[in-house]
């Protein structure tokens, strides 16, 4: 099933958020996780392969991301993607902003991020992007979960 959602936004922006998106990803950890986990597993040969598998998961959800963001049609106001990619969008946004909370926005309370209460002027210089990539991506991830799910409490309050 194919999903159009409205999406009006600049494309310089939606660059500028790929930008650090894919900047974002580069950084990820061993296994290519947003974040390293804390997994007790006592076999340490299949948490190894659990993980690399997990990693091989989000590096093509972060790709379908990516693909979204550097869309041809971005511009004209819309995004148009089937149902599944949709779902792998909403995990990496989930992941890219995991990740950007645990290492450029650990200043930042968890409370400010989500609500996006933030004081510009009180952002150090590498926040600055980071954090507008963080609110975007909470708005994409909204929006998302809007369409996948109409009755979600997910929903941004301005849809």
């Amino acid at each position: 099933m194919t999903i159009r959602i409205p999406f009006p936004i600049d494309p310089e922006i939606v660059a500028f958020v790929r930008t650090t998106v894919a900047t974002a990803i580069a950084t990820w950890g061993a296994h290519g996780l947003a974040i390293a986990p804390d997994i007790p597993l006592e076999d340490t040969e299949s948490r190894s392969l659990w993980l690399d598998e997990l990693g091989d998961d989000l590096r093509k959800d972060a790709a379908q991301l990516l693909s979204a963001l550097g869309a041809q049609g971005l511009g004209s106001g819309f995004l148009e993607m089937e149902l599944e990619t949709a779902e792998a969008i909403t995990r990496a946004c989930s992941a890219i902003r995991l990740h950007l909370r645990h290492t450029a926005l650990k200043r930042i309370s968890d409370d400010s991020l989500e609500h996006g209460v933030i004081d510009p002027t009180s952002l150090i210089p590498g926040e600055h992007a980071s954090c507008f990539t963080y609110i975007f991506l909470a708005e994409l991830q909204g929006i998302l979960i809007s369409v996948m799910d109409p009755g979600s409490d997910e929903v941004p309050d301005d849809l």
